[in-house]
């Protein structure tokens, strides 16, 4: 049963003719013509080693003419070569005519297409090319590719695309350095870039830094200082290269130890866990409606914690200290407002230790805080970083002096 996403019938009829003639009409190839190409299209020259059909995907590799080759057809034709195609390596076109090997002829570089697409999966929204596959894209979880229509929910059929989707800040690719296999929604820390840049030119290593975003991805450390979260699943051994949310809201498996917590953060290569703090916040459930256990929820990234922020405070330990003796008051801090059940942040909080940022008075009977501003300094020994207090409202206890 054919499914429509997001077009109309009607819609659907024109764009059919159109991809239907192989051509879109009032373009150069309608007339047949070889003028300059348009925004949506450029020329190609078929170096895949067989003929292309109207449909076939290829990926663009390296310029026929150049400015210094071709001074004065550069700012008219947009010309590449068209070889198999590598979602890894190049970007990708879609033949819109038939082209013999070896000839120029027309590809669809941005708009509406009509390809073969195999479904690996009828939730998918999105397509991309298959390695070294001329005939057909596949569906997947994310990719360059929005999917407008597919004939079958299952299986090779025909579909409308939409491309390209484009790589923007929000996500890239990231090199799956695991050695296990990934479901797609997966955390993974950053460990580096796949390329980095080297010189000052736009090319050599440069050019493939420049041209899309790819880090290198492992299973969540407390030595990681960022995230992502996987978008397709990822085959089993290192080196799978699968899109990734670098920043915004995706469905992602947490454990909710409380409902009260707002935040997730990843705890080894199972499900994130739920806290008061991490890299993710969550966004739904709200906490009225989530029970504890391990459930699918969405997340927001990054959510980095503020400099400073609001804790409650309760005196665990210490002396008021006196006129002659300082107070030695020590604290655990929690959320603030502190609920029923509230995690602590932190315990022994020493404001006379030599990292503390907020000073008590050398001397002085002391009345004990019940509230701070709180930040978090260099990670200690354990990996994990140590809550400061930047103010609290602990307050020196005064007298009226006797005549």
């Amino acid at each position: 049963m054919a499914e429509a996403l997001g077009i109309s019938r009607a819609a659907w009829s024109a764009l059919r003719q159109m991809a239907g003639a192989g051509i879109n009409a009032g373009s150069p190839a309608a007339s047949g013509g070889r003028g300059g190409a348009s925004d949506s299209m450029i020329l190609v020259k078929n170096d895949t080693g067989s003929k292309l059909s109207p449909g076939y995907v290829v990926g663009l590799d390296e310029l026929v003419n150049t400015p210094v080759s071709n001074e004065k057809d550069w700012d008219f034709y947009r010309y590449h070569k068209a070889v198999k195609p590598d979602p890894a390596k190049y970007p990708f076109a879609v033949a819109i005519e038939e082209i013999a090997t070896g000839k120029a002829g027309y590809a669809l570089l941005t708009g509406v297409c009509r390809v073969k697409l195999d479904v690996k999966n009828k939730e998918h929204q999105f397509a991309r090319p298959v390695k070294d596959k001329l005939e057909q894209m596949e569906s997947c979880a994310f990719g360059p590719a929005r999917l407008l229509y597919r004939e079958k929910e299952s299986g090779v059929g025909q579909a409308l695309i939409q491309f390209p989707m484009g790589e923007s800040w929000d996500w890239g690719m990231v090199l799956v350095e695991t050695s296990s296999q990934l479901d797609a929604y997966t955390p993974l820390g950053i460990t580096g870039a796949v390329t980095t840049p080297s010189g000052t030119g736009k090319d050599g290593p440069n050019a493939e830094f420049l041209s899309r975003v790819a880090v290198k991805g492992d299973t969540p450390a407390n030595s990681h200082k960022d995230f992502v979260i996987t978008l397709a699943d990822a085959p089993g051994g290192s080196a799978a290269l699968v899109p990734a949310l670098y920043a915004g809201i995706c469905p992602c498996l947490v454990n909710i130890e409380k409902k009260e917590h707002t935040h997730a953060k990843a705890d080894g290569s199972g499900p994130l866990k739920s806290g008061f703090g991490g890299f993710a916040r969550i966004v739904h459930p709200p906490a009225s409606t989530r029970s504890a256990g391990t459930q699918w929820c969405y997340v927001s990234i990054p959510d980095p914690a503020s400099q400073v922020f609001p804790v409650a405070l309760e005196k665990t330990s210490g002396d008021a200290g006196d006129h002659e003796n300082q107070c030695s008051f020590q604290y655990t801090a929690y959320p603030f407002p502190k609920t029923g059940g509230a995690e602590e942040l932190a315990s022994g909080i020493d404001l006379n230790a030599d990292d503390s940022p907020y000073r008590r008075w050398d001397k002085g009977k002391m009345k004990e805080a019940n509230f701070g501003l709180a930040l978090y300094g260099e990670a200690g020994s354990g990996g994990e970083p140590k809550l400061l207090l930047a103010w609290c409202n602990e307050i020196p206890e005064v007298a009226t002096c006797e005549d």
